[in-house]
Formats: C-alpha cells, sequence, structure tokens
C-alpha cells in the first residue's frame, strides 16, 4: 500500500486490523488527526477511518479521551447519525471505522451557494433536530454542532449525518455537565459560566439554522477570544435587522432555540413539533 500523492494517508505499520483496509483520499483534518476514505479489502466496500491521536494536542497540551467516542458511537443508532462499524489502535492512534458519505458537509454547500432557502433549511434541521433529540433521549450531548459535523449523504440529496462525537459527552445524574469545548460561533453563554445541560446543542442548532439561512454570521469578531466576549457580554440575538426575508413562524423558533436563558429554550422534541415544521411532519 503506497501512497501516490500527499492527498493520500500512509498507515502505520505492524497494525493487522488497518491491514485489511485499503486507504486513499484524505477526506478531512483537524486537531486531533485526520479521515481518509478506506476499502474494506474483503468485501469491497467502502468506509471512513478516522484517525485520533493519543499525543497530547499542541494547543491544549492535553490528551484527548480517544475511548469516550467510540463508547458513545457504538450505543448510538440513528438515520440522521453517522454509523459506527469498527475500532482498533496502537500506540499512537486510535482509529475508527464510520459508514461514508459521499458528498461535502453543509459548510461547503453554503460557501458555495452563499445561503440556501428557507424549504431546504427546513429540510435540514428537520433531520438535525431528530437527531438531537434521540441523543438527549438518551443522555448525550453533541456539544459541538456546527455546519463542518454535518455531512450529506449523497450528491443532490439533503439527507444528512451527524459526525465528530470527539467531544461528546453523557450528562450525570444531576443532568449536569462542565467543561469548555466547541467552535467559538456556535457556544452558547451558559457553556462558559460553568454548569450546563443538553440544551446547548440547541444553542448550536438555532446559530446552525441562522447561518444557512441568511449566510451570515452571528457575530463580526473573526477573533475567538473576542467572540467569546461577545457571547458573555451580548449572547446573539434574533431581532428585525437580522432576519429579514424570513417567515414569521421560522423566525419564532428561531427565537425559541436562541433563548439566553436555557431553561427557557425550547427543548428538541418540541421544536421538532413547532409550527413552522407542521407541513413535513404531516407528510
Amino acid at each position: 500500500m503506497k501512497p501516490q500523492s500527499n492527498d493520500l494517508w500512509s498507515p502505520t505499520s505492524n497494525i493487522s486490523n488497518l491491514a485489511n483496509y485499503s486507504l486513499s483520499t484524505l477526506l478531512g483534518k483537524g486537531g486531533f488527526g485526520k479521515v481518509v476514505k478506506a476499502q474494506h479489502i474483503l468485501t469491497k466496500e467502502h468506509f471512513a477511518i478516522k484517525m485520533i491521536s493519543k499525543k497530547p494536542s499542541k494547543l491544549t497540551q492535553s490528551k484527548i479521551p480517544t475511548n469516550n467516542e467510540v463508547t458513545i458511537l457504538k450505543k448510538l443508532n440513528h438515520d440522521n447519525i453517522i454509523s459506527y462499524i469498527d475500532s482498533f489502535e496502537d500506540n499512537s492512534f486510535l482509529y475508527i471505522v464510520t459508514e461514508l458519505c459521499q458528498e461535502k458537509n453543509l459548510y461547503g454547500k453554503i460557501k458555495k451557494s452563499g445561503k440556501l432557502k428557507e424549504n431546504e433549511v427546513k429540510e435540514i434541521l428537520l433531520q438535525i433536530l431528530s437527531a438531537v433529540e434521540y441523543l438527549h433521549d438518551n443522555n448525550i450531548i453533541h456539544r459541538d454542532i456546527k455546519l463542518e459535523n454535518i455531512l450529506l449523504v449523497s450528491e443532490g440529496s439533503n439527507k444528512i449525518k451527524l459526525i465528530d462525537f470527539g467531544t461528546a459527552t453523557t450528562l450525570d445524574k444531576n443532568h449536569r455537565v462542565s467543561g469548555y469545548c466547541g467552535s467559538a460561533f456556535y457556544i452558547s453563554p451558559e457553556m462558559l459560566e460553568g454548569e450546563y445541560n443538553e440544551k446547548i446543542d440547541i444553542w448550536s442548532c438555532g446559530i446552525l439554522a441562522y447561518v444557512l439561512s441568511t449566510g451570515k454570521w452571528p457575530y463580526k469578531e473573526r477573533n475567538t477570544e473576542d467572540v467569546l466576549e461577545n457571547i458573555l457580554c451580548s449572547p446573539f440575538q434574533i431581532n428585525n435587522d437580522n432576519c429579514e426575508g424570513l417567515s414569521y413562524d421560522f423566525v419564532s423558533l428561531l427565537k425559541e432555540m436562541l433563548r439566553v436563558k436555557p431553561q427557557e429554550r425550547i427543548s428538541a422534541s418540541d421544536a421538532i413539533r413547532h409550527k413552522w415544521f407542521e407541513d413535513d411532519i404531516k407528510m
């Protein structure tokens, strides 16, 4: 198995499990590792393999809890959540094998189009909220819902899969957790203040829906520290100036999803049953 270009990923040697796959194109990379396209040599089926480094991050100087993602993925079975296939490891990396989605993520979709029509946003958001409802019903918080973590399954389709459970966690017996993680633009105010619950995912979904439908980011700042300070001092809110052109019912839902006080914020289950989705649910 010899890499042919810089876009191909070279496996480490002497890993029997990895030798069962023929690895090819680099699909993406982040702070802790890479995702590559792979074909199982025996079955000829195609998958994605996520390679997570066990070494401390250069940014945080701490190790990622590699086993946590596998533990959570094994529990999940939902049509809009990426399917777990297998996992194995060596001294340096954890390898997670999942189903392969052929298309790009939502960030790539709006980067090309600028923004989506409201009906498209409705179709996509309903699927995301369905996945989030399932997670929350199972006491799991994703903690990093963003455009880049929503994959489109195939070309010409708006069917999606929620991916990347590297920072996901389970709620404790008091249904509270703590710890800062995720991407700045999508972070809810309470995450920066201390303990929080599953409602942080709803805030992230609200921001995501706003960006999809307007093509605008919630904060003008681009520096992470400035964005976080803005979230604490003046969190994003829907008003007449920033939601022009959106339907009354959609604006109503966005306001419910982006309430600053988490106890007043709508749940995933109630969001799915909002009037904006009424026609879709009847279908």
